[in-house]
């Protein structure tokens, strides 16, 4: 079925995307209603899909709704959203292949295949009852670290720079893609909804097994199997359940084993770019990004 919108003021138009070799000015607001639009008519539907697919970045706001807008809908937050975007960088980078400019083609499809390989795993876990720490830290690996590698290194992959340069940025932005995680799987429990636009507790409410929760189900204990029966329970989870669950795992040592993750994976990203030869003023930004990351409150 193919569904239009209808908004003359922002869609009659010449081109669809622009005109006379430029975009239209007004191209967030078009694409943005578009994006919400297309959700508000799916919620409608007497049965919710099974996966929303989201297509460019002209639909880059459905993702981003979903896990924020629709989040505390007992259905919408459960169902996965999937982003495609055309094959642009690589259009880019082989526009005239260089040495250079194929090796970071070469990196961006080996960063783009974990980086799906650790959405599957995270996707994987939901069927799971047990998930430990390892297993956690192996699928964020992939699924934030690997971009975050290759965005750090891939402007020294270009340059030409030494590969001791290279691998050492590939490393700090890995490191760092983990530190990111583990804020984020602490602010996905304890996180303030008015800060970070999410339900409070929204990861427990989904039962996602997230860092915290993967470190309370490691120990095999009493703690753990109050978790667990908490996530086997039948239906939506109660806001009781939620309270019961975050106090649980405060209580067993997830939140400030999390944190204490989230710093060693700081310190990790900062001992790989120190004392490789990388200009003072670039460490010193370097690490001033590695710290915001794992300071934040959203």
């Amino acid at each position: 079925r193919v569904v239009l919108v209808e908004c003359d003021e922002l869609y009659d138009r010449e081109g669809l995307y622009g005109a006379d070799g430029q975009d239209h000015p007004d191209n967030a607001v078009r694409f943005g209603v578009l994006s919400r639009a297309a959700l508000e008519y799916a919620v409608g539907l007497e049965k919710p899909p099974s996966i929303v697919h989201a297509h460019d970045w002209q639909t880059g706001l459905v993702p981003v709704l979903l896990r924020t807008r629709y989040s505390a809908d007992p259905v919408w937050r459960r169902i996965p959203s999937l982003f495609t975007i055309h094959n642009l960088a690589y259009q880019v980078l082989l526009d005239e292949p260089t040495p250079e400019r194929v090796s970071a083609a070469t990196r961006l499809a080996t960063a783009t295949a974990a980086m799906i390989a650790g959405q599957a795993a995270d996707m994987a876990f939901d069927d799971m009852a047990d998930i430990d720490l390892e297993a956690c830290l192996a699928m964020e690996a992939d699924k934030t670290g690997a971009l975050l590698g290759y965005s750090a290194s891939v402007g020294a992959v270009l340059a030409g720079a030494p590969g001791g340069q290279v691998d050492a940025l590939e490393a700090y932005g890995r490191e760092l893609g983990l530190a990111f995680q583990a804020v984020d799987d602490v602010l996905g429990i304890w996180g303030d909804p008015a800060v970070t636009g999410k339900a409070a507790g929204n990861d427990l409410r989904e039962r996602k097994k997230s860092m915290p929760v993967a470190i309370v189900l490691s120990g095999h204990d009493e703690a753990s199997d109050r978790l667990r029966a908490i996530y086997d329970l039948e239906g939506d989870l109660t806001d009781a359940d939620v309270a019961r669950a975050t106090a649980g795992i405060e209580a067993a040592g997830g939140r400030d084993r999390t944190v204490a993750e989230a710093r060693l994976h700081l310190d990790a990203a900062l001992d790989a770019v120190a004392g490789v030869g990388l200009v003072d003023s670039a460490v010193a930004e370097l690490a001033g990004l590695a710290r915001f990351v794992a300071e934040r409150e959203s």
